[in-house]
């Protein structure tokens, strides 16, 4: 189940990157023609705590034992999931179907299996 959540983690920071590299080229492709995206430093660690937060189902899931850690585990990786989602999703809108098909590759659909093994494993736990 680690290695579960391990590759819905990592698909988040694809998504970013190419969510970046997006955001890059139509800069660049523009002359720079719209304004830069610029972030302050309240914005830097919440990027960074949003990020961050993704390791914490897979150490859970690899130290965690007993009832609270798999439903830490589901939960919190529930929220990452649908937030991360919407947010493919809203990026999508805004800036074209690509974003949201990797968004739903790379976050929504390891995300689902990685959520469907924590939930059989708390059923399959009794808790």
């Amino acid at each position: 189940m680690a290695l579960l959540w391990l590759t819905t983690a990592l698909g988040g920071l694809i998504y970013a990157e190419i969510v970046s590299v997006s955001y890059l080229n139509a800069y660049v492709r523009g002359k720079g023609a719209m304004e830069a995206e610029t972030f302050d430093g309240p914005a830097l660690w919440a990027l960074s705590i949003a990020y961050a937060i993704w390791i914490v189902p897979a150490l859970l899931a690899v130290i965690g034992r007993g009832a609270i850690a798999n439903w830490t585990i589901l939960v919190v990786g529930r929220f990452l999931v649908l937030t991360n989602t919407l947010d493919s999703i809203g990026d999508g809108i805004r800036d074209g179907g690509h974003i949201t098909a990797t968004g739903l590759i790379a976050i929504t659909l390891p995300g689902l299996f990685a959520l469907l093994a924590s939930w059989r494993l708390l059923r399959n736990s009794g808790a």
